[in-house]
């Protein structure tokens, strides 16, 4: 897992991004990126070897809903949410 693969569009980091894009092309291990800017344009090439997968962000009702279960499961009592 690689998270905030945009930031290695910077100048000093060119050289990690064609390594990367190399192993991408090369490699039958699967290999998590995550970008918050998926637009930028020195990721084109390394974009064309991944699957893209995007994510909404969750509604606050999910958000208290996954919070309630797990304090659920692991018998945590909540008096108050707030959030």
């Amino acid at each position: 897992i690689i998270d905030e693969i945009d930031v290695l569009t910077c100048n000093e980091n060119r050289h990690s991004l064609q390594i990367l894009t190399k192993l991408l092309r090369t490699t039958y291990i699967p290999i998590i990126l995550i970008a918050n800017d998926r637009q930028v344009v020195s990721l084109r090439t390394l974009t064309s070897y991944c699957y893209e997968i995007k994510f909404d962000r969750p509604s606050f009702l999910n958000v208290k809903s996954f919070i309630l279960d797990i304090c659920s499961h692991e018998h945590i009592r909540i008096t108050h949410l707030f959030l």
